[in-house]
């Protein structure tokens, strides 16, 4: 890639700022249209996730989108469509072009029926030392690893709003398929099913007791990694306050493989949401989860705990700050590898003008690993502008 690309990229910045921030919408028909444009240039000072010979790069992200809603007494609609491209100035092999399509409906025939859909297209890709080269192949001189995922989900909820008891069924089907280097990435295509039903008792005005069960199923192109995950949890919900509104979910989880061969998990699991609003113009949050995911390189799943904080701040109305904290600890079995992995970011946000935000933001990952290969720091420098109508 031309190195000249560099003060390009940053002439674009600065081109961009001067042309399209809070969204305003276009009326088509009986649509309303949102447009908005995402231009951001940064510094990535590790590409590959490496421990050593780390590769450094300025790069230039474009995201255009388009949204489409309408509303009709019963009924909302959403239709969705981004891009996102990265071109990196210091190695060509890491761009990527990512798109997303996708439509919502939701329906509600009666105070007591809520029926809520979502078809989503998403093309993706892994960066390298992610996904199914996150082992021996990060230093492969090849494009970065291209997928679509395919997803279809539906919720249903009887009750009304206020109602003593709530019922809610839930299905998801979503399929992955890699585009690229099947060589390496077919053994990554999988498809999963989950369903699952949840229960809410109100025990006071703002507060329910919840209880959940939920099962998926996962099947494997190639790898011999099919299996099934079951869940059972029973948790508290409390929403609708000025202050503070939140969800707690603690249960057991189960992780078998079809070949008996391969070992499953079997232990708690946990999820918490929760939002605390101090001040009017301040706010906290805190995510805190324990589950399993996909795994690749030699382990068949990993166990993954992860707690987020978040505190985000206006200062003034036009000026906005945000600090996140990740900790995370992922343990891969049946390797034996155990890793912990931090995670901070600092933003700051301008709303220069209605239709121009303007943005800045640091961010830093750590993974500590007992084998040395996985080790990596990563540090990023992002400077952004955001131009709606």
């Amino acid at each position: 890639m031309n190195s000249r690309k560099a003060p390009i990229a940053l002439l674009l910045f600065l081109l961009v700022g001067k042309s399209l921030g809070q969204e305003a919408s276009v009326s088509v028909g009986r649509w309303d249209l949102y447009p908005t444009l995402g231009i951001s240039v940064g510094v990535d000072d590790n590409l590959s996730l490496r421990s050593d010979d780390a590769l450094s790069s300025e790069y230039l992200r474009t995201q255009p989108a388009i949204r489409l809603e309408t509303a009709t007494r019963r009924s909302d609609i959403r239709l969705q469509a981004s891009l996102d491209r990265g071109e990196f100035f210091s190695s060509e092999r890491d761009d990527y072009q990512d798109h997303e399509l996708s439509g919502q409906w939701r329906y509600r025939p009666g105070v007591r029926s809520d029926l809520l859909i979502l078809l989503a297209r998403n093309r993706g890709h892994d960066r390298r030392g992610e996904g199914l080269r996150e082992n021996f192949f990060q230093t492969l001189d090849r494009d970065v690893d291209e997928y679509d995922i395919d997803t279809l989900s539906a919720r249903y909820t009887h009750g009304a709003p206020g109602a003593r008891g709530r019922l809610a069924v839930f299905a998801e089907g979503r399929d992955k398929s890699y585009r690229n280097n099947p060589d390496i990435t077919a053994l990554g295509d999988f498809d999963l099913r989950r369903l699952g039903v949840e229960f809410g008792w109100r025990i006071a005005s703002r507060t329910s007791v919840l209880a959940q069960v939920t099962r998926s199923t996962t099947n494997y192109r190639l790898a011999n990694l099919d299996g099934d995950e079951r869940s059972v949890a029973l948790g508290l919900q409390w929403d609708g306050t000025e202050k503070t509104n939140g969800r707690i979910l603690v249960g057991r989880l189960s992780r078998d493989f079809d070949d008996r061969n391969l070992n499953g998990f079997s232990g708690s699991f946990w999820e918490v949401a929760a939002a605390w609003r101090p001040l009017e113009r301040s706010e906290f949050s805190v995510l805190s989860r324990k589950s399993t995911d996909e795994a690749f390189g030699g382990a068949n799943f990993l166990v993954r705990e992860e707690t987020a904080l978040a505190w985000r701040h206006n200062w003034r109305p036009r000026f906005v700050t945000s600090v996140d904290l990740a900790v995370l600890n992922e343990d891969f079995d049946p390797q034996g590898r155990d890793d912990d992995i931090h995670r901070l970011g600092v933003s700051a946000n301008y709303q220069l003008r209605r239709w121009l935000l303007l943005g800045a933001g640091i961010r830093r990952v750590e993974r500590d690993s007992p084998t040395s290969r996985f080790d990596y720091s990563r540090n990023e420098l992002v400077l952004s502008v955001q131009l709606s109508l």
